[in-house]
């Protein structure tokens, strides 16, 4: 719950993020801190977050993938350190680890969305916000096979996936491929869901 809080206002934080608010971005940043310490993490997007795709990006990706094969002592020290003083850090000695399945898809609506990308910041220039959340969504969600809690991280980020997937069918100019693609990944998200098995709800006072 209070992680679902903090991710709220990091959600908030993203029109900061459109009309470069840094004080106002900061601020809500560290609101959101108060609530779930990882909600801190969400600071790294801001001077990233205009950057055209290109060898920063590669870097990045070579940087993470070292950490992750040959770094991961670092990594849970890392979390140790900076999240101290909370529960978060226990994460550093946890052993508990997710398969790579959320990796891969986030990764293929990183290339369906990399697919589109001249198209979708040729018509709204704020999109390459969304790009680059998306971006180190996934890279974060590689270390969730590592340290489970990881995904927690990569949420923060991956889940403007939610804007972006619709702008990349949107830009899409051949009216069949369009019409195909709203109907199909709709019907591949609700049938990974159901395949996984539905939450079981109640109402809070039974």
């Amino acid at each position: 719950m209070r992680q679902t809080v903090a991710m709220a206002i990091t959600t908030l934080a993203f029109y900061a993020i459109r009309d470069r608010k840094p004080i106002r971005f900061v601020l809500l940043v560290l609101f959101a801190s108060l609530f779930h310490a990882s909600a801190i993490i969400f600071i790294i997007i801001y001077p990233l977050a205009r950057r055209k795709l290109g060898l920063l990006h590669l870097a990045i990706v070579g940087g993470m993938f070292s950490l992750f094969f040959f770094g991961q002592s670092l990594v849970r020290e890392w979390i140790a350190i900076a999240f101290e003083d909370s529960y978060l850090s226990g994460y550093a000695k946890h052993e508990a680890t997710l398969t790579v399945s959320g990796f891969v898809i986030q990764a293929v609506m990183f290339v369906f969305a990399l697919s589109y990308y001249r198209r979708v910041i040729a018509k709204n220039a704020n999109a390459i916000i969304l790009f680059n959340l998306c971006f180190i969504g996934l890279m974060f969600q590689l270390f969730s096979s590592m340290v489970a809690e990881a995904f927690r991280v990569s949420m923060y980020f991956s889940f403007f996936n939610i804007l972006l997937i619709p702008l990349c069918i949107n830009a899409e100019k051949d009216y069949q491929i369009k019409a195909y693609e709203t109907v199909f990944i709709p019907i591949i998200f609700i049938v990974y869901l159901v395949t996984k098995g539905l939450p079981v709800y109640q109402f809070f006072w039974l």
